[in-house]
């Protein structure tokens, strides 16, 4: 606390707040996050995200960057009201009689010093969640690897989306996938603060605030007429959202367990399923879902949905391709569900692969081969289900090329059949050889003290496995 702020005892009735050595504290904190987060350090991370979160400092930081913008009352106070208000933050809602007592007087007027009060603690707590966030954002941006569900495979797709296929040759079904993904550069700071990793304490505060500024809107929209079946409606889906958007998500604690929701009103029945940060809402009505996106931009205080497009597909056009989660699914035209590995998923995958062999220049054959199996193997693991084994040929055979390359270069001096006896190898069984398995990549395993052969996994084998042609 002595770093934060300096006291002059020559007198009990003066405060002076070092300002400089304030952002310090704050600065140090925010880099502390940002090597916790880089080194996969979680615990540490919540620690310190808590420990800047209820910090005096921030406390004070936030409150003086309102205050440089404020113009009622708040704006004339000096540095020991600032103090105390940062020091009683956490109770103002409570204790409000306290704060009008100290700082209200009889001409400002009671009711207009708790408003502006109300919105200064709002405001604080948009800031510091800020701080708390920003370093999460930056390393998540620098360091961005997308990594691959384990959880759900599509071969239950049908159950998981408990959808009456019998049905569907009568009524259409609607599809609108979200992705925040692809909103994050254009997402107001409102919008950001409940994003990623939120302590339960952030968690419970930011639930306070969108949750009093929705129903106050509710309110006076009520009095509105013909429009209180629509706001039944919204204030339905406003909790739902209110909920997801609080949650701790993926970017963090890596909690691949998806959430379903389900809204009834009017016989209208919309389903929503949350995957952190990618959201998938069907309906079979297409003017509800059309109010439900709506509803949507305007909860989340956006205006993306006038910059950015969001596709409604439906199950009535043959081969209308659907992509959640890595998956594009496909109806045909008797209604059965395929599903294979997205463009996006291919390339994310394509891309890391290239990466590696543009490090392995002047590198073992063990390097290749140990880094290629870890992206390798958590990729076919997620895709292993789907009807994708053209694209699990396609992609081998690539990456069998970028290895002829790359030994070739290593070994200018060797041909061609000495390249293949040291680096390449065929299977037993002759079926398999011939149809996909014409190459296998091996190293020598230096660490092990039997000096053991490993292999580059191919992502045909996992397709095999499952049968799935």
């Amino acid at each position: 606390m002595s770093k934060e702020i300096q006291l002059d005892f020559n007198t009990i009735f003066w405060v002076a707040i070092n300002w400089k050595k304030n952002y310090g504290y704050v600065t140090r904190l925010k880099s502390r996050i940002y090597k916790a987060v880089i080194n996969k350090a979680y615990d540490k991370e919540k620690k310190l995200q808590t420990k800047l979160f209820v910090s005096l400092a921030a406390n004070l930081l936030a409150l003086n960057q309102i205050l440089q913008k404020q113009v009622g009352f708040f704006k004339y106070i000096n540095d020991i009201e600032k103090l105390y208000i940062a020091q009683n933050i956490n109770y103002i809602k409570t204790y409000s009689f306290k704060f009008v007592n100290k700082f209200a007087s009889l001409s400002y007027g009671k009711e207009i010093f708790l408003k502006e009060l109300n919105s200064l603690t709002i405001g604080i707590d948009k800031i510091l969640i800020f701080f708390v966030l920003e370093p999460q954002w930056i390393s998540y941006y620098r360091f961005n690897k997308i990594h691959f569900l384990t959880l759900i495979y599509y071969e239950n797709i049908l159950k998981f989306f408990e959808i009456n296929l019998t049905s569907l040759s009568n009524q259409k079904l609607f599809f609108i996938n979200i992705n925040y993904k692809n909103f994050i550069d254009k997402i107001s700071y409102d919008y950001l603060l409940a994003r990623i990793n939120l302590t339960q304490i952030i968690c419970l505060k930011l639930k306070t605030i969108l949750l009093k500024n929705l129903f106050h809107e509710f309110i006076l929209n009520l009095r509105t007429e013909n429009v209180f079946k629509q706001f039944q409606l919204e204030l339905c889906i406003s909790r739902i959202i209110i909920y997801y958007l609080c949650v701790e998500t993926y970017l963090v604690n890596k909690s691949y367990m998806h959430i379903v929701y389900k809204l009834s009103n009017y016989q209208q029945r919309i389903k929503i399923y949350d995957y952190g940060l990618e959201l998938l809402v069907l309906n079979y009505d297409l003017a509800t879902l059309k109010i439900w996106l709506n509803l949507f931009f305007q909860l989340i205080y956006s205006n993306i949905n006038k910059s950015c497009k969001i596709f409604i597909c439906t199950t009535s056009k043959s081969f209308n391709n659907l992509n959640f989660c890595g998956y594009s699914l496909i109806f045909n035209k008797y209604h059965n569900i395929y599903s294979v590995p997205n463009k996006l998923s291919q390339f994310i995958l394509l891309s890391q692969i290239w990466y590696i062999f543009n490090n392995a220049k002047g590198k073992p054959a063990i390097y290749l081969v140990i880094n290629l199996n870890s992206i390798l193997e958590q990729w076919a693991n997620y895709f292993k289900c789907t009807n994708g084994i053209k694209i699990f040929i396609l992609i081998d055979y690539l990456i069998y090329l970028k290895l002829w390359i790359w030994a070739q270069k290593n070994h200018t001096n060797l041909a061609h059949k000495k390249i293949k006896e040291k680096y390449f190898t065929c299977l037993v069984n002759y079926t398999f050889t011939t149809k996909y398995h014409g190459w296998i990549f091996k190293s020598m395993d230096i660490k092990n003290k039997y000096r053991k052969q490993i292999f580059l996994i191919k992502l045909i084998w996992f397709a095999l496995n499952y049968h799935i042609f």
